[in-house]
């Protein structure tokens, strides 16, 4: 199913990132309490790191597989 929704781990990472964006707004949205901005920076941090190893894994991927493309990461896996 996510591969018939997703065909490229590419538009995937992009829209990883959407959702890290949506969360930080979300969070620190009070930008006058405390609690709020040191909640988004977490949240910032976390999606990140999130994003880095998303990111290391999709090189790592390509340069096994020679894709990007769920099918052929699989059928190559086989």
């Amino acid at each position: 199913l996510l591969a018939q929704a997703v065909p490229l781990m590419l538009v995937l990472f992009v829209g990883w990132e959407g959702v890290g964006l949506c969360s930080y707004l979300l969070i620190g949205f009070w930008r006058d309490r405390l609690a709020a901005v040191k909640s988004a920076g977490k949240a910032i941090l976390v999606n990140r790191v999130g994003d880095g190893v998303l990111l290391w894994g999709m090189l790592w991927l390509y340069f096994c597989t020679g894709s990007l493309s769920y099918d052929l990461v699989v059928m190559s896996g086989s």
